[in-house]
Formats: C-alpha cells, sequence, structure tokens
C-alpha cells in the first residue's frame, strides 16, 4: 500500500464566487454545507502528518471526509483524528464478512474495518459506507443493509464493481444483473430507515 497524496483545496478569488471559492454557494432550497475536501489514496492511515493536513483544511473552514480501509485504525488514533477535524469518513463493506473478505483478498479485513466503524460511531465520527454490487454479493445485501441500520451509520452508497481490471474484462468474474439488484434495493429502501445511495 502507498500512502495517499491527497490535493489541499486552496481557495480562488472572493467568497461567494464559484467554480473555487471559499464558500459555494448552496443549491436553491438546500442548507448550505461546508466545502468539503476528500482525503484519500492509496492509504491515508499510512501518513504520519495525517493529523497535520486534517487540522490544515479544517483550520480553513472545510469539512473534512476521510476515504479508508480503516485497517490499522485504533481507539487513539481515532481521538487523534477528531481532534484534528476530521468531519466525517467513507469506508467500503462488501457485504458480510465472506463477501468481503473475498473481494479484499485477506480473511479479517472485515472484522477490523467494522471493529473501526464502531470506534468512529460512538466518537460521533459520522460514517458513510459504501458497498460494491455483484451476483455474488447480492445474498448478503439485506445483512449489509440491516447492519448499517443497526449501527447508525449516516448513509450507504452501492455501486456496480467496474468491469476491468489491468485492461482486462472482469466481466465474468464479477457477473452483475441489474433488474434483481435494483428490486432487491427498492425493497430494502422500504425497510429501513437509512439513506441508501446508488452510483
Amino acid at each position: 500500500l502507498q500512502p495517499a497524496l491527497p490535493a489541499l483545496f486552496r481557495p480562488q478569488g472572493k467568497p461567494g464566487t464559484w467554480p473555487g471559492c471559499a464558500h459555494p454557494p448552496a443549491s436553491a432550497g438546500q442548507p448550505e454545507r461546508l466545502p468539503e475536501v476528500l482525503l484519500t489514496g492509496g492509504e491515508p492511515l499510512l501518513r504520519p502528518d495525517l493529523e497535520a493536513i486534517i487540522s490544515a483544511c479544517a483550520g480553513k473552514g472545510l469539512l473534512v471526509d476521510l476515504n479508508s480501509n480503516l485497517m490499522t485504525l485504533d481507539e487513539q488514533r481515532a481521538r487523534r483524528l477528531q481532534e484534528a477535524g476530521l468531519g466525517e469518513v467513507s469506508v467500503s463493506l462488501h457485504g458480510d464478512r465472506t463477501s468481503h473478505d473475498w473481494l479484499c483478498g485477506r480473511t479479517g479485513c472485515y472484522d477490523r474495518t467494522l471493529q473501526a466503524i464502531k470506534i468512529l460511531l460512538d466518537l460521533g465520527i459520522p460514517v458513510d459506507v459504501h458497498g460494491a454490487l455483484w451476483d455474488g454479493s447480492l445474498p448478503a445485501l439485506p445483512e449489509l443493509v440491516h447492519l448499517c441500520e443497526k449501527l447508525g451509520v449516516a448513509s450507504l452508497t452501492l455501486f456496480q464493481i467496474i468491469p476491468a481490471v489491468h485492461g482486462h474484462s472482469a466481466a465474468d468474474e464479477y457477473p452483475f444483473s441489474r433488474v434483481e439488484a435494483w428490486e432487491q434495493i427498492t425493497d430494502l429502501r422500504s425497510q429501513v430507515n437509512l439513506p441508501i445511495r446508488t452510483i
């Protein structure tokens, strides 16, 4: 894994102008939201200066979103990130333990990520869960949705695996039935009090 090389948002122009302003205008009828910076990777938790980066961004009035697999996050690091100004976290959970660990290629990923999510939520840091969709993950989708609701995550975003790996088609390895997936997602949305997005 390589450390992330996040780009710092540098406001340009006068506040209230767009693009590149420090305070982009809110959409009509929508509450104003802080400009956001997404720290991604590589794996940003591998950076020893991550807290300093978060503090610099938060000090500029930016909402800092950390996109991480959370594999190395413990409570002490989570508290330091919170103190630095971390606003929210995005993390992937791909179905249940079996499908997640299979997709990640390592046993134990699911349990470590889930423990880190609980640490963040206990500290009051909002967590957005992202999950990959393919036919092999659909049987575990109800478990993932109900787990996310029980945990109290902010949202669940589901996405289809992009069918290309190093220039070769992965459609055979990750088949995807769109109609079946959509019907299942529609049904699950009616069962839970959880924002479920698809991209």
